[in-house]
């Protein structure tokens, strides 16, 4: 029987009190060292190691495979072991995040979202492994939960929050700062892609499951496509447009579109109570979906 073994990283460097998760910081660089070697004389020969891509835990890695080489053909960066994504909370000091929110989360810690983090990308990722595992001995809630998953991007990122991004946000950023402008027109020649793309995608789950293995593979590769832009998409807006906003934006700015996307209400961000015309949705995605966004 394998043995697995936890081993978290060395002391970050970011200021007591603040909220780090998916935030990049790194380690202590001296600490690091010392627990690789106080943990390399426990590790039995022939031991695979997989660790969080985030810098912190890259560190311990390298400082594991100086004092044990053997590791290193074993060794396998892992983007599912990523820590927890908080959003808006990230970088921001805990006494400064409204305790309701925080109470919210603590409540329902199975499926709230803390800080409105990436939802979506975790959806991506848990549809990811979920295509990766394939049908095995269930197909039918396979082809079930992944039909709902499909249905919840159609329905909430493509129909609701990409046009008020083009309508009402795009155009602001822009205004305020022009030179995301080239940013900004590939972010709205996605939207229009990825809303038809999801549909064909869902057209070819549809025929795999109807028409069996001979339709597999060409529903693998259009997932993949689409699910490798839509990350690429979301890196852009993140890396490149939203600080924008958050730099240039107005307080009324901010007020209009909060107000707007609100309105969205989409349940797996954890901040609102499921629409009952959805919470059959939102509970069979929950229910059955692998980790990060459910717990299947």
């Amino acid at each position: 029987m394998s043995t697995l073994w936890l081993l978290r990283h060395a002391h970050p460097l970011v200021d007591a009190g603040v909220c780090y998760g998916r935030l990049d910081v790194a380690a202590d660089a001296a600490r690091t060292v010392q627990a690789a070697q106080d943990f390399s004389g426990l590790l039995p020969g022939g031991s695979v190691l997989r660790h969080s891509p985030l810098r912190r835990c890259v560190q311990l890695a390298d400082a594991l495979l100086a004092h044990i080489p053997a590791l290193a053909p074993n060794r396998h960066p892992d983007s599912r072991l990523q820590e927890m994504d908080f959003g808006r909370w990230e970088g921001q000091p805990w006494e400064q995040i409204p305790r309701p929110d925080i109470d919210a989360w603590a409540a329902d810690l199975a499926t709230c979202v803390p800080g409105g983090g990436e939802s979506l990308a975790a959806m991506l990722q848990s549809m990811r492994m979920l295509v990766d595992r394939g049908p095995r001995d269930d197909p039918r809630q396979f082809f079930d939960v992944l039909r709902a998953m499909l249905f919840y991007i159609d329905e909430f990122p493509e129909r609701r929050h990409h046009p008020k991004e083009t309508e009402l946000l795009f155009p602001r950023v822009v205004k305020a700062a022009p030179e995301v402008g080239l940013a900004v027109a590939r972010l709205d020649r996605d939207h229009e892609y990825t809303e038809r793309a999801v549909r064909d995608v869902q057209h070819l789950l549809l025929g795999w499951e109807l028409l069996g293995e001979s339709r597999r593979q060409i529903f693998q590769d259009a997932f993949k496509r689409y699910v490798d832009l839509y990350l690429a998409h979301m890196r852009l807006e993140e890396e490149e447009v939203l600080p924008a906003a958050e730099k240039n934006l107005s307080e009324a700015d901010w007020k209009a579109l909060d107000a707007a996307f609100e309105q969205n209400c989409d349940p797996l961000t954890g901040k609102y109570k499921p629409d009952p015309a959805y919470e059959q949705l939102f509970s069979k995605i929950v229910r059955n979906a692998p980790a990060p966004i459910g717990l299947g």
